[in-house]
């Protein structure tokens, strides 16, 4: 997968911080100061840069943080040395997601998820999206089941030369049942979408849906895509504000 390290201050400074900003105020609108939000991330254990800057920003407490990582003892003492809350190991795409005998289920609610896919090693790279894909709706469904109202949902990817097979999607979303849910509606998109942009459309259509399955009527979706230097690959990011 392509380093895009260079590329997250970006992210962080455009996208991300402001929208955590804007939450902070939204959720506790009687606290002005020293609010604290509770975050959830997916890191690559080495670089903490979105970490560090929430903190300074006075927005996060470090020890409150859980973050995850894709099992490595390296990365884990790395992570340790950074004192964050918890330390999670495994595969973020796994079915225990919403078991309630799974460590990341004990260790929700949280005010941000922060799924950013960049920084995972993915080993199904023909279906990998599709794997953010479900993810996304496992960790939506995860908060819906903690009964929280509201909560901003951070999702990055690097949209490559694979096509995305509209499809598998949608079976494996219809597959979550909920009742009184009729299934993602997405026939105005092609069965295989190998456009960049039109990638990004879809997912913030099927997102947005994703969140009204749990009841999340009022999702409010801000995006940021940046290109690659040197190659066709494209860093695509999503601030979903989800609420009631």
């Amino acid at each position: 997968m392509v380093n895009v390290d260079a590329l997250k201050a970006r992210l962080i400074d455009e996208l991300w911080l402001p929208k955590i900003k804007e939450v902070a105020a939204i959720f506790y609108p009687r606290r002005k100061k020293n609010v604290k939000l509770r975050l959830f991330t997916l890191s690559d254990g080495i670089n903490f840069n979105d970490i560090m800057k929430f903190e300074s920003e006075k927005l996060i407490q470090r020890t409150d943080v859980v973050v995850w990582i894709i099992s490595d003892f390296h990365k884990r003492i790395r992570v340790e040395a950074e004192n964050v809350g918890v330390i999670l190991e495994g595969d973020i795409f796994s079915d225990t997601i919403c078991d309630s005998t799974s460590h990341l289920c004990s260790n929700f609610p949280c005010d941000i998820v922060n799924l950013d896919f960049s920084t995972q090693e993915s080993n199904s790279a023909p279906q990998r999206i599709k794997s953010e894909i479900v993810c996304l709706e496992k960790n939506i469904n995860l908060q819906n089941q903690k009964g929280v109202q509201s909560f901003l949902l951070l999702f990055t990817s690097i949209f490559d030369a694979l096509p995305v097979e509209v499809n598998q999607i949608i079976q494996d979303s219809n597959a979550i049942q909920v009742q009184g849910w009729a299934g993602l509606s997405l026939s105005s998109f092609p069965q295989s979408i190998s456009d960049k942009n039109q990638l990004e459309e879809f997912l913030k259509t099927s997102t947005k849906q994703i969140c009204q399955k749990y009841g999340y009527q009022n999702a409010v979706i801000d995006t940021l895509s940046i290109d690659v230097p040197n190659c066709q690959d494209k860093l695509f990011s999503m601030a979903i504000v989800v609420k009631r």
